[in-house]
């Protein structure tokens, strides 16, 4: 049986928070989601991350799941929920 992806990302995020920013600033993303690179007039939305989560239902399942049932990512859930773009 597949491991729980929230569980996952959970444990990642927790256990090993350097690491993960580290995997996102090797794709060259920035904590705010933007790219390194990018400056507000050359931005292509549908290029970020947070653009193709804003699009996928599931994601929002999942985060609002964790809202729900996880005190431990209920906070930084939500903080992701406020940077991404409204649809």
């Amino acid at each position: 049986m597949p491991p729980n992806i929230v569980d996952f990302f959970e444990k990642a995020a927790l256990d090993k928070a350097p690491i993960v920013s580290s995997n996102f600033r090797s794709l060259g993303i920035r904590s705010d989601f933007r790219l390194f690179d990018e400056t507000e007039a050359e931005c292509r939305q549908e290029e970020l991350p947070r653009y193709a989560l804003s699009q996928n239902p599931h994601f929002y399942e999942v985060v609002f799941q964790m809202l729900d049932t996880n005190e431990k990512l209920a906070g930084p859930a939500w903080r992701l929920l406020e940077r991404l773009p409204v649809s």
